[in-house]
């Protein structure tokens, strides 16, 4: 009798392993709908039609560029991001609106060597320098791509 107890028991444990692997199995495949937020880093690659999509500081996602949208504008299409208010101190650009946004790098936080709040790096495709954009009077200067085709 005590033998057919611990048949029974084990019997019950295996008709739950199937579960079991599709439920660990499902936990590490991405939905196919799934939608990234590019924060805190977005580059673009020059040439190709993927971007690596930085969705925390240690965890990026390779992404089809048309596959992305600003977080803020969501009917406008890639490459259609715009930064205001932007400086360059070593150039010695104030007051610009960068458009041509090829990678981008937010610091909410800011950075307390240089006296900025809030603020996102952008690289200008065109001009081929860096800008600081403030978050202070421009809260668009926070917006970020999502992207919904990545892996």
């Amino acid at each position: 009798m005590f033998l057919m107890n611990c048949f029974r028991k084990a019997s019950i444990g295996l008709a739950f392993l199937p579960y079991l692997l599709v439920i660990l199995h499902l936990a590490q495949v991405t939905p196919v709908d799934a939608r990234w937020q590019c924060m805190p880093h977005f580059d673009d690659q020059v040439g190709q039609q993927t971007a690596i999509c930085w969705v925390s500081e240690q965890k990026k996602v390779l992404c089809q560029k048309n596959s992305c949208v600003p977080f803020y504008n969501q009917n406008r299409p890639f490459g259609s991001l715009t930064f205001v208010g932007c400086e360059n101190s070593k150039a010695g650009k104030t007051g610009v609106t960068v458009s041509n946004i090829r990678n981008y790098h937010h610091y909410p936080n800011g950075d307390e060597q240089n006296g900025h709040k809030g603020y996102v790096a952008v690289f200008d495709g065109i001009s081929k320098l860096w800008y600081n954009c403030a978050y202070d009077g421009y809260p668009d200067n926070m917006n970020v791509y999502i992207c919904s085709s990545c892996k």
